[in-house]
């Protein structure tokens, strides 16, 4: 897991812990690069800005064959988002909508194997 936000990452500590999950869970304040690996599932819950400026990385780290969720989007920014990470070659999924607020699914083309 990701964060800037000191507070955001001991709060992520503490329900690692309380899911008995903290053997199994990484933080880190580093900035995402896009060099930190592949993963199958990818969650970023962010807002649009931030998104867009990190559409490159977010494709990167997203394994072929795996996926990216989104949320934190405004639904008048959904559209921006989805340019921003279609050109980095993700493929557009399901999308939810409520009360204002946009969660997408994404796959990465290619297979897992």
């Amino acid at each position: 897991g990701i964060d800037l936000d000191p507070d955001a990452l001991e709060e992520a500590r503490r329900n690692a812990r309380r899911n008995g999950m903290e053997d199994r869970f990484r933080l880190s304040a580093r900035p995402l690069a896009g060099d930190e690996g592949t993963f199958p599932l990818v969650l970023a819950n962010l807002l649009a800005p931030v998104l867009v400026s990190l559409a490159a990385p977010l494709a990167r780290v997203t394994a072929p064959g795996g996926f990216l969720v989104t949320s934190g989007v405004l639904e008048d920014q959904q559209a921006e988002v989805r340019a921003s990470l279609v050109r980095q070659g993700l493929l557009p999924g399901a999308e939810r909508y409520r009360e204002g607020w946009v969660t997408a699914l994404w796959t990465r083309p290619g297979s897992s194997r």
